[in-house]
């Protein structure tokens, strides 16, 4: 969000219910990049790569959540508009802008043993997964499979716009990479498709491997392998980190989420709808 987002939610907490600490701690995590946006402006560089490359520890440091925890001590109301300044951050800023709200320490998902992988099907999940991963793993690597599925072109026509968002956010190591593998039974149906996916991206290396799941419980997972549990399940069988962004999620999020990034939703294709008629 602006400044002048920031500083207006703030002053209706001011002018509201009298808390002016709450408008300083509106606008406080951004005043570090006062200077960085005027020099920003002046050179017309890139703002996310400015970020990255010179000014991404105060950035960081002012977006964590552990200094309005600290201040909350001594006034409630300014740890109250820091944290929303936080909130609105996360799910508005972009790539190299978008904060860790738990830096310096990292939350699990920032994590990796080996090399990344995240599995992609041209679905709003998935593409938000991407998205998300990028900004933390130069070398993540999105794969697409080809498993005889009847909306094939569907998904691959999404997947080639996706290709088009990350060159245009700068990543090219993380262009879609596709795979062929296995086939649909008589009955138009992958059997233990998504662990099968799984042992495809182990074998050729990867070992944290990220996936579109929402779904935190097992028994309103109609598919057996969309759910927290199964994720879980395959990190034990494999020796493997498998983690999810999308994770709780509603799907209203992920879709405001997306908007933000500029994302032409119509682009974009799920399988749900098909699967639901079948």
């Amino acid at each position: 969000m602006h400044l002048l987002t920031h500083a207006l939610v703030g002053g209706a907490l001011w002018y509201f219910f009298g808390w002016p600490a709450a408008f300083l701690g509106s606008v406080l995590p951004d005043i570090s990049l006062i200077g960085h946006e005027w020099t920003f402006r002046k050179q017309s560089r890139p703002y996310g790569s400015f970020i990255k490359n010179r000014n991404a520890f105060w950035y960081r440091a002012m977006h964590s959540v552990f200094w309005p925890l600290i201040l909350f001590a001594f006034s409630p109301s300014l740890t109250l508009g820091w944290l929303i300044h936080i909130l609105m951050d996360y799910v508005s800023h972009q790539h190299y802008l978008e904060p860790q709200p738990f830096y310096p320490i990292g939350p699990r998902w920032n994590q990796k043993i080996g090399r990344v992988a995240v599995l992609v099907s041209g679905g709003w999940d998935s593409v938000y997964s991407v998205l998300r991963v990028s900004k933390i793993f130069d070398d993540a690597k999105p794969i697409f499979f080809n498993y005889g599925q009847p909306y094939y072109y569907e998904e691959l026509s999404a997947i080639g716009y996706l290709n088009t968002i990350l060159r245009r956010l700068h990543v090219p190591e993380s262009i879609v990479r596709q795979v062929k593998i296995g086939a649909m039974d008589e009955k138009g149906v992958f059997p233990n498709r998504n662990e099968t996916f799984i042992r495809a991206v182990v074998a050729m290396g990867y070992k944290t491997i990220y996936i579109g799941v929402r779904n935190p419980f097992a028994f309103l997972d109609r598919f057996h392998d969309s759910n927290w549990s199964w994720m879980r399940e395959m990190e034990k069988k494999y020796h493997i980190r498998v983690r999810s962004f999308c994770l709780g999620m509603p799907k209203c999020l992920i879709k405001w989420y997306l908007l933000l990034a500029r994302i032409d939703l119509s682009r974009l294709f799920t399988s749900e709808g098909y699967q639901c008629t079948k």
